[in-house]
């Protein structure tokens, strides 16, 4: 099974190399642009239902749970959406999906304006609206 997995991830590195470095160039030059990887927060300014994971993902690596759990408790679900998603199990990777975004619909009405769930003022949407 473990032999399985690793073959899948390797074939999808192999096939998705043009992709792999757009997503490398976009976060080099968003973070040094922008300041956010995030395109939601550095277009529109709002937090989406990814906001936390990497900062979620950096907090498990530390094994620090809590903190992986205060910036998003869907990274306990990355894990099964990945094999679903590699094993082409789509009816799991949807349900995996709509878990994710119902755990942020509940973080936005408990946890809205408190970090990573805040309003980037500086968005370009704010920015635009201003010019008006």
């Amino acid at each position: 099974m473990i032999s399985d997995l690793k073959h899948s991830i390797k074939l999808i590195l192999i096939n998705n190399k043009k992709g792999i470095l757009l997503v490398g160039v976009y976060i080099a030059m968003s973070q040094a642009m922008f300041s956010y990887i995030c395109p939601s927060m550095w277009l529109l300014g709002l937090p989406c239902p990814a906001c936390g994971l990497t900062r979620a993902g950096i907090s498990l690596l530390r094994l620090d749970f809590s903190g992986a759990i205060n910036y998003n408790p869907s990274i306990f679900l990355v894990p099964f959406a990945i094999y679903a998603y590699i094993k082409r199990h789509a009816a799991i990777f949807a349900l995996i999906i709509v878990i994710m975004f119902a755990i942020f619909v509940v973080r936005v009405m408990t946890s809205f304006g408190v970090e990573p769930l805040i309003i980037n003022r500086n968005a370009l949407m704010f920015r635009v609206i201003e010019l008006f």
